[in-house]
């Protein structure tokens, strides 16, 4: 990109939000920082009114806006492409509130660019992937949760859970929300059990944001997911590491995926597969499938934890086990 362009680009990014980090603006577009105050100090001599310092951030003044700019036609195509994403990959509800937001856009495309986007509406398609679940329709609590999260104000509800198969009620601080294989989930702390939770938002009911302010400071979500990796139950997640036959593991090309797979090492004659797990009961079972062709290099307490329930299966089954 252009000095030109990446300065049209800087403006827009400001007018989109009140604060923007040096740093975001760097990492946006690709550049030192140095180069991000050398723009900000292009800008404000050619008469914008930028507000804000280096280490704090920058916006345009309150009340100021640009005139309509036009979208090239890149930018008009990844939003057709963003349309087709979205209706398959997140809820009903929040699906239909995007395309009521793109129907806006596509009115002030020019007419050029609205004349690709018909000749392309019929040649992009998202096909839902191949472990898609029915989800019966259940209410949408995706707003309540995010007014609770914007004005740090306790949310209650009652909850499923299906770990123990019977329903409470709850009280929590919401931390934020994320999308994951068909389901929102909410991360919050929860007042009951006094540590985060992962509460998937199906399974909610009669959610109601209290007029309680939070008691405690939380971190951002993406930096609680990094250090949790999508935790369950607030349980920090362990690394475990198996290996593999070469000639097996296609097999596990798909469901790894769904175990926490990390990454893998090519070994001599075997593939290292490394996981972050929370839930050693569900990998245990998982692993099972191909445990004959398998070896659980780690950790010691998962291997015994196998070895047992192989031992009660051939106890079970007058069977004899043995490794290929």
């Amino acid at each position: 990109m252009n000095r030109v362009d990446r300065l049209a680009a800087l403006l827009v990014l400001l007018q989109s939000r009140r604060v923007v980090k040096g740093s975001e603006i760097a990492a946006r577009f690709g550049v030192s920082l140095r180069t991000v105050y050398r723009d900000i100090r292009t800008l404000e001599a050619g008469g914008m009114p930028i507000v804000g310092e280096a280490g704090v951030g920058y916006g345009l003044a309150q009340g100021y806006r640009l005139a309509p700019i036009l979208f090239t036609t890149d930018e008009a195509l990844a939003l057709l492409t963003a349309e087709k994403l979205v209706a398959q990959l997140t809820d009903k509800a929040t699906g239909a509130h995007i395309a009521q937001a793109l129907d806006k856009i596509r009115a002030v495309l020019s007419a050029r660019e609205q004349a690709v986007l018909e000749q392309l509406e019929d040649r992009i398609e998202v096909l839902p992937g191949r472990a898609h679940r029915y989800q019966a329709p259940v209410p949408s609590w995706l707003p309540l949760v995010l007014r609770s999260t914007r004005t740090r104000r306790v949310v209650a509800f009652s909850y499923f859970s299906a770990y123990r198969n019977a329903t409470g009620q709850r009280r929590a601080e919401p931390l934020g929300v994320f999308f994951l294989d068909g389901y929102w989930h909410l991360i919050a702390w929860c007042l009951e059990k006094g540590a985060y939770r992962d509460f998937r938002l199906d399974r909610m009911a009669d959610v109601v944001v209290t007029e309680t302010p939070f008691e405690r400071h939380h971190p951002p979500l993406a930096e609680y997911l990094q250090a949790h990796w999508y935790t369950a139950d607030g349980r920090p997640a362990e690394r475990v590491v198996i290996r593999v036959q070469p000639k097996e593991a296609h097999y596990l090309e798909t469901q790894k995926y769904y175990q926490g797979f990390t990454h893998q090492v090519m070994g001599e004659g075997y593939i290292e597969m490394h996981f972050l797990v929370h839930w050693q009961e569900s990998f245990l079972r998982w692993y099972a499938m191909f445990a004959d062709c398998a070896e659980i290099v780690g950790p010691p307490a998962l291997a015994e934890r196998m070895r047992a329930y192989v031992q009660t299966l051939a106890a079970r089954y007058g069977a004899n086990v043995t490794a290929c």
